[in-house]
């Protein structure tokens, strides 16, 4: 059952609405009995009746940030910012095993291995660039700020697989055992409005994640 967005959204004004995406729900729909943020999407009319529709795409089991347009122009301008990287995209996650260094770049590409349905490091596939940096470690897992500078499918969840720190809980990159929801949140969306402003939105953690993080010695949740 979907949850009421109203509670869920982070900001809102006349172009746009954003929303801390619960985990297990799609953005969009996969089939016509595959429930989805359309289906309770009309409850965030504005007051020309336009109903929000999503300018990029969020992963069913990633939870937080999710930038929604009212108007077709909204949404193209915006889906062009998002295209040429105009907008800032910071995500955590919990991941297993603790990275090489305190923070780098993961330049690896990725290229769909369609038996699997995952992404794969393959010299053939399209360029995927990712910025990581260590928040807090503990108990053999690790708590990661993920700033992806190129926008390819599952890039964080395949980067991080390929570091050798598989995100805890990703059923499709983590070859152990799953326990509980994937730790991956979409924590921050920082960007120049169409009304030239300049907007930081920041999603707190769903309690799944916000239950780990508790258990790092790290900046505040």
């Amino acid at each position: 059952m979907l949850p009421p967005l109203a509670p869920l959204v982070l900001y809102r004004d006349r172009h746009i609405v954003a929303l801390n995406k619960p985990a297990g729900i799609l953005v969009h729909p996969v089939a016509a009995d595959s429930l989805s943020l359309a289906d309770g999407l009309a409850a965030l009319a504005d007051d020309n009746h336009n109903i929000p529709f999503p300018m990029h795409r969020l992963d069913r089991e990633t939870s937080g940030c999710l930038l929604l347009g009212y108007t077709p122009p909204t949404r193209q301008r915006f889906e062009q910012f998002f295209r040429h990287h105009q907008i800032e995209k910071t995500y955590w996650a919990v991941v297993q095993g603790l990275p090489p260094e305190a923070s780098g770049v993961i330049d690896l590409p990725l290229l769909k291995h369609q038996p699997s349905r995952r992404m794969v490091v393959d010299p053939a596939g399209s360029q995927a660039v990712t910025a990581y940096k260590v928040l807090g470690s503990g108990q053999g897992l690790s708590w990661l700020e993920l700033s992806p500078r190129t926008g390819r499918t599952h890039q964080l969840r395949a980067h991080c697989r390929a570091m050798g720190c598989p995100i805890v809980g990703d059923t499709l990159y983590h070859d152990e055992p799953v326990n509980g929801p994937m730790q991956l949140h979409a924590h921050q969306l920082a960007f120049t409005h169409i009304t030239g402003e300049m907007l930081t939105i920041t999603a707190p953690p769903a309690l799944h994640m916000a239950e780990r993080l508790a258990g790092f010695s790290c900046p505040t949740v």
